[in-house]
């Protein structure tokens, strides 16, 4: 079988069917849609039942473990050489799965260049310019990585062979994955044609408050520092450092929404976090270091240097 969808799905009633409907019509019959309900409150999956009988959909059920458990199950039960993991609130374009496929022929990963926000009304290229350069290469794809799994279609044997999986219980779990899996990549190739129409909701993980999302973010880049000590031998291994700092900034832009209390305790965590200020520090990133530094000479001074820098970048 050439290639397994993995969707994990929770309460997303609402959306579930024109997810579903893009993945059957497609141009090519050999693959499966893998569907792991992550304990749905809603009639997701009666929907899916109701509406489709197609043989390639096999549904699984787990108990609410998150996105990450639904995608690891989802992995050790696809049949496909390769994995594409859908949101289930997404869609992708039809009939383009025989072009995909024929694009990662031999590879061990494609990447799409971009994708297409679907915002209320209003359709917009997602990460543009992320890509535009002139030689693909790891480094380039590590300091440049797009956080979100669907914008890649992956071999399954380099993730099995390499021990690479979804890492549990955090939020924004895609930000320590996807570095992890390009590390170990060693044939790629960029996708230009946008394919994958990602939904913008104020009730999504990613788009709604909560301090949980920066706590989790700074655990994902000390998860991509231990990943990056067990390669540090690896001339390359020190671009991790990038994706990992990538991961701090973010935290810290998250942070921006915390009651100042907050945020100075936050900012503080990072700055007494050895494994976050050693990302930093060594990062081949000059901003990065700059960072580090600042943070620990003066956690107070870097926030009100961060949001200047911020607001003038933004407003």
């Amino acid at each position: 079988m050439r290639l397994s969808f993995v969707v994990p799905v929770y309460n997303v009633e609402a959306y579930i069917e024109r997810c579903i409907s893009s993945l059957l019509h497609q141009d090519i019959n050999d693959y499966e849609i893998v569907i792991v309900n992550d304990g749905s409150k809603d009639r997701s999956i009666e929907i899916v039942r109701q509406k489709f009988s197609s043989e390639k959909i096999i549904i699984v059920e787990q108990e609410n473990r998150g996105p990450s458990a639904a995608r690891n199950l989802g992995i050790s039960i696809a049949r496909g050489e390769y994995l594409w993991f859908i949101d289930s609130d997404d869609y992708i374009e039809e009939n383009c799965l025989a072009s995909v496929l024929s694009s990662v022929e031999e590879k061990d990963l494609l990447i799409m260049k971009n994708g297409i926000l679907e915002k209320e009304s209003e359709s917009l290229l997602s990460y543009p310019g992320v890509y535009d350069i002139d030689r693909i290469t790891k480094a380039a794809l590590l300091e440049n990585f797009i956080p979100a799994s669907p914008y890649y279609v992956i071999k399954k044997q380099l993730l099995l062979d390499n021990n690479v999986y979804f890492k549990h219980g955090v939020l924004h779990e895609d930000m320590e994955f996807m570095p992890r899996m390009i590390f170990v990549a060693n044939t790629f190739c960029i996708y230009k044609k946008p394919l994958y129409h990602q939904s913008v909701r104020s009730g999504s993980i990613t788009h709604s408050y909560n301090p949980k999302r920066a706590v989790d973010v700074l655990s994902n880049a000390e998860t991509i520092f231990d990943f990056y000590k067990k390669h540090e031998q690896d001339p390359q291994s020190s671009m991790l450092l990038v994706s990992g700092g990538k991961c701090i900034v973010y935290g810290v832009i998250l942070s921006m929404d915390m009651p100042k209390e907050e945020q100075a305790a936050y900012i503080k965590m990072i700055s007494n976090n050895d494994k976050a200020m050693c990302v930093l520090k060594k990062s081949p990133a000059l901003r990065h270091r700059i960072q580090g530094a600042i943070l620990s000479f003066c956690p107070k001074f870097y926030i009100k240097l961060f949001v200047f820098f911020y607001k003038k970048k933004y407003a």
